[in-house]
Parts: C-alpha cells; structure tokens; sequence
C-alpha cells in the first residue's frame, strides 16, 4: 500500500465537490511565522512559499544525488555546475582520445548491498517492572513488533532503504494508521443505499526518497529536531483520484526519471553500445504535486498540526494523529550538523574519474599500438593517396606506392607501456575498495597477496566488517526509533481486543492476542549483536561455549528450560520448531495458571505439566511484590498456591529418586553379570 493510502485513510476529508467548488476546509488557520488569522488559500501560500525556500536550501545535496546516482548508472562524464545548479556533460579534450566508462562502482556498491542484508533487525521489549504483568506484557509488545515487521514484509522495505540510504546517504520510513487494513469486522448502510466494509485497522509503512523531503532546516540533524517538515511528491490526475476522490486537470510537472543517453565509446565515437543509463529531471504531462505538512506539538500548538495539499487546493488541515512526526531518517554516514547523510558513492567519484582516466591512457597507447603507425617522408606518397590512408587509416596488407628517392616508409617504433600507469590504475582500484569500506577479501573472495594466514584473512575480515558496521550501526538505531514510533501508533489507535497471527524467531509460530492497554513499555533492544561486528557464527559459538562452561547453569548444575530453548534454536536441531513450540506451551500454561489464581482459582497439577518449568514459573511469580500483598490478604488462600508448589516439587524429586533407582540396579546387575 503507498503512502497516499494511508494518508486518505487517516481522516475524514471534506468531500472532493467541496473543495472544487472553491469552498475553504478551515475558515482561519493559526500557525506561527505569519499572521495570527489566514484562510485556506493564504495558508497554502504560505507553505508553498516555504516549499520553495528550503527546495533552494537543499538544491546543493539533491545535485549531488543526482551525480551519485548518474555514477552509479554509468553516466561518469558528467560535472555539477556551480552557476547553472545542473549537472552537466563533460565534453572531450580531443575527439579521437578514448572515453571508455570503466565503472567500479556499481560492483561496489552490490557488495556493501549484500553484507548489508546478512544484519538481521530481530527486536525485544524491555519490560517496564519486573512484575509478571509487565513481562508478559513485553512479550506481548516484542510479538506484536514481529508481526508488523512479517505484515509490512520488512525483508524487501529493508533493500530499499538500503538502496536509497547507498545511493543518496539517506531514506525515510513513513509509518502510518490505516483504517482500511486488517481483518473485516462488518459492514455498515451507507445514506446513498450502498455498504462500506468496516474494518479493525492496521499499521503499515512505505519508503519516502529524500527528494521528497522539505526540512525546516538542513542544519538540524535529526527528524524530531525540526519545527516542521513538508514532503512533496508528483503523482498523475489519475492516481490523485484513486486516492481521493480528488479531480484534476493535472499540468506538467518536473519528475525525476532514469532515461538512456548516448555515451562516448572508442576514439570519442558515439555508438548504440555505449549507451547508460542517466538520472535527471524531465517535464511530465498531466501530474499534479501533493504536499504534506507535518508539525509536531509545541507550546503553540500542543497536538501539533498536519496538512494536505494537492494543487492550489486544501485537502486536510487539523491535528497531527500522531505524538511525533511519524517520519524516521535511515543514513549511510552521518555527517555532523547536517540533516542529510553522505553516500559513500560521493567519495568514490573523483577516484573513479581517475581510474576511467589512467584504464583510458593505457587503451589509447594499445591502439596506437595496433594501428602500426607508418613514418613516410615528405613527397614520398601522393597527397590524395596520403590524405585517403589518414582519414581511413591502413588496411591490412594494403600496398602502398611511394617514390623511392625521398627514402623508404618506416614504422613508428614503440616503447613499453610505462609500468606507472599500471601501478597507479591498481592502486585506485584498492583505494575504491578502501574507500567503500570494504576489501579485496570481500569483493573477489580471496585474500590479498602475500596474506596467506588464517589469522591475517580473519583480522582483515573483521577490519571489513567494522567498517561496513557503521552503516548498519546507523540502520539499527534507525529501526529501534521506528520501533518504538509503531508501539506509540498501536498503543494510539488499537481499539479492543485483536487476535494476530504472530510468527517469531525460525518461524515459530502462533496467536497473538492483545489490546492497547498491554505496551506499557517502550525499551526496545535486539536480540542479537550486529552480525557485521560479530558474525552468527561467532555468536552462536560463544553461547555453546558459554553453556559447555556452566554459564547458564544453577546450583545444582541443572539448566532452565529458557536456555535449553534458546541452545536448541542455536543448534538449528532437527524439528526444533515444534520443540521449542512445546517448551513454550508449558510456559504459557503455568502463566495462565497464575494468573487464574489472582481470579480465584486455584491451579491443580495435570498429568502432562511439565513439573520443571511449572515450577520455575511458579516461583518467578511467588517472588512477585503482587503476590506477597496477596499473602498479607488472604494468607489461608495463598497456602493453596504453596501446595500446588510442593506438588511439583514433589513430583521432581519422586522421579529423580526412580532415576537414582534405576541407575543403581543397573550398576548392581553391572556387578552381578561380572562376578558370573
């Protein structure tokens, strides 16, 4: 779904006949840094006004994605004009050099692309108190932050942000109510005598390209820092409609597109071969621009303010529906004091214009070279005959006629390619390398030369994977703020009790059932470290090792159920999804269990419990400050809930005495059949 649905879904707009009749949607609009009282119309002026300022404040870094993009494309011969504020083609010294694109940065940015998606974004909720309640209502908040992540299909939002966080150094993630998602409630008799499906609503989120984003200020670094934001996007009269019911005309508008152009191939001759692909503006037909302002609550404005223009018109003006901008900001270098990130493609640029240059030089001379170039004295061959072997050069075994008394034609002779400029292009190609944060380990899969030890090709690994962390150090903190703007929305919007499929960690999974009033808690952490810093395989390794040591052990060398649940999904053991299933079916069940006893009834030991973990349960909630007030209550009532405690403790050492048993009549008739 775009981000215009969820935009249409969030309000109830005037209706379209309304707006095109001329009518305002507000009569007087409030809003700081203009007069105290505006209309619709003065209020869109005023937006478009500043629309139009920060356009110019940002125009320095949208040509330079424009050049980032152009690069990455293969459209090098092209240069930022300072005085026009376009980019411009770089035309060739001489016609007849070579002018060959030789580019290293598109396999270079495949690599960090493919690194970058090993980093998994797997979340945990911190709970509020250690209370049973919250915990559980943390476990409730980290199923509900992995059903959205399935539901907004993270894995393919996840390569885009990534794409456009490479390419331009920064992407926005856009997260939103939409009425008009989740499950189908009922539906309601509309007044024209039509029905209208009724449904429970859902959160859902869409990537925003930073040339759709106005910031108030390009010196403030982060989304929240900002008094105000406005984003402008270009959609066709037709999808404006779909969206909202909305008519226009529709005129020319500048859109961003990807067009071939002709590049320059051999000897600056332009051919079909050398055609790439180039990013610029063009005039599209029958468009129309939809700005949206967004203004967080301050001291003016405490539910802060939103807006929806599409053309001259008003479409929406009232609250922000949210506590925050629901905008977060994904770098892939953060640049201090600057709200936009840096690509790494921007420093590989000017090295890039240098390898196409000395990968040239060393083409020019080869062709000389297999163009045998002739020396002919003055007046040996006749100027017609001369003039036809310039322009068309010389044959293979072509005949030349040349009088002999001004001397015999003779070859140029060659020397050797100067080993500088081949020293010089691997060189360039290893600062790329360099410069792009990785290696020659990790583009080509082999180690550098003279790197021959298992030590040196794991530290240089590891050198490439921080460097590269970086990036996805930038993209975690990014998910967690996203997180946490979801709960904020879910807690906002959820009404009553919803039931979601919930799939967690290898595909486990099960029913979510929860409401509002279960996320209490905001702290967001994630379950594994960043696998470019330390990789799967060493975490997974550390936790073996760490469980071999007795790490996770008790007194009594027993480990708890959680952590054999948590080894067995390290393992990745044979059908370890319906392990784990059951272990986490014993834990829900002691869970309901004690929460059935705060209600009045009181639990009884069943045939199938496992006795372990309902004790461990037991015990975490009889340590609960909830249940102590409960004992000062009603003391004769707890008493119960210790019995039931003592049937499982009961039950555990009953079958340890048979294991000691069976083990001793073992090593008895281990004894007898020795003695026979």
């Amino acid at each position: 779904m775009s981000f215009f649905d969820g935009i249409r879904s969030l309000f109830t707009a005037r209706k379209a006949e309304d707006i095109q009749n001329g009518e305002n949607v507000v009569d007087v609009i409030d809003t700081s840094g203009v007069p105290d009282e505006q209309t619709a119309d003065e209020f869109v002026t005023w937006v478009k006004s500043e629309l139009e300022r920060r356009r110019n404040d940002r125009q320095a870094f949208e040509l330079q994605w424009l050049l980032n993009a152009n690069f990455l494309a293969g459209h090098q011969y092209c240069e930022i004009n300072p005085r026009s504020h376009e980019i411009e083609e770089i035309e060739p010294e001489y016609d007849f050099l070579e002018r060959g694109v030789y580019n290293r940065i598109a396999p270079l940015y495949d690599t960090r692309m493919a690194n970058l998606r090993n980093v998994r974004y797997l979340m945990t909720v911190k709970p509020a108190t250690g209370d049973l309640d919250d915990l559980a209502k943390a476990d409730i908040s980290t199923g509900l932050l992995r059903y959205t992540q399935r539901n907004v299909n993270w894995d393919s939002l996840k390569d885009r942000i990534y794409g456009w966080s490479e390419l331009t150094g920064t992407a926005f993630v856009l997260s939103w109510w939409d009425a008009h998602a989740g499950r189908l409630i009922g539906t309601v008799q509309e007044e024209t005598g039509g029905t209208r499906d009724i449904c429970e609503g859902d959160l859902v989120c869409g990537i925003l390209s930073p040339y759709e984003v106005f910031p108030e200020s390009v010196y403030k670094e982060t989304v929240d820092e900002q008094r105000n934001l406005i984003t402008d996007q270009v959609l066709d009269a037709g999808a404006i409609y779909d969206l909202y019911g909305l008519r226009v005309e529709g005129r020319a508008c500048d859109r961003y597109v990807v067009t071939p152009i002709s590049g320059a191939g051999g000897y600056g001759l332009d051919t079909f071969s050398s055609t790439v692909m180039a990013t610029k503006t063009e005039r599209v037909d029958g468009c129309e621009h939809v700005i949206t302002f967004y203004e967080p609550p301050t001291k003016k404005f405490a539910d802060g303010r939103m807006a929806i223009i599409i053309g001259e018109k008003l479409y929406y003006y009232g609250v922000l529906p949210y506590e925050r901008v629901p905008i977060v900001a994904v770098k892939c270098k953060a640049v201090a004091g600057q709200f936009f990130g840096k690509s790494f493609i921007q420093e590989l640029i000017p090295l890039q214009r240098a390898y196409n240059g000395c990968k040239n030089q060393l083409h020019d001379y080869i062709k000389s070279i297999v163009g045998e170039p002739i020396l002919i004295p003055d007046g040996a061959v006749e100027s017609e005959e001369l003039d036809e072997m310039i322009m068309r050069g010389i044959a293979p075994n072509q005949i030349i006629n040349y009088k002999n008394e001004f001397g015999t034609p003779s070859r140029l002779r060659h020397y050797g390619i100067p080993t500088e400029i081949v020293n010089e292009m691997n060189q360039l190609a290893q600062d790329m390398e360099y410069a792009a944060g990785i290696s020659q380990l990790m583009v080509y899969g082999s180690a550098p030369s003279g790197v021959t030890s298992g030590t040196a090709i794991e530290s240089l690994r590891q050198i490439d994977n921080t460097r590269l962390s970086l990036t996805s150090e930038n993209m975690r903190s990014a998910v967690k703020e996203l997180a946490v703007k979801w709960l904020h929305i879910y807690k906002r919007y959820a009404a009553g009790v919803r039931v979601c499929n919930a799939v967690g960690v290898n595909a486990v999974g099960g029913v979510l059932t929860w409401m509002a009033d279960d996320i209490n808690s905001y702290d967001v952490v994630f379950d594994t470290e960043n696998e470019l810093i330390t990789s799967e395989e060493t975490q997974k390794q550390n936790f073996i090792t760490a469980m071999q040591m007795g790490l996770f052990s008790d007194e009594n060398g027993v480990v708890p159920v959680e952590i054999r649940e948590k080894l067995i999904e390290q393992m990745r053991i044979n059908g370890y999804s319906q392990i784990m299933t059951q272990n986490r079916e014993q834990i829900q069940n002691a869970q309901r269990e004690n929460s059935f006893f705060e209600s009045g009834v009181i639990p009884e030991r069943y045939i199938y419990d496992d006795d372990a973990v309902h004790l461990n349960e037991h015990l975490k909630y009889a340590l609960q400050y909830r249940f102590r007030m409960l004992r000062q209550k009603n003391p004769e009532y707890c008493k119960y809930f210790d019995q039931h405690i003592d049937e499982h403790r009961a039950a555990i050492a009953e079958k340890e005495q048979e294991a000691m048993a069976r083990a001793m009549a073992m090593q008895s008739n281990n004894n007898t059949e020795r003695r026979m």
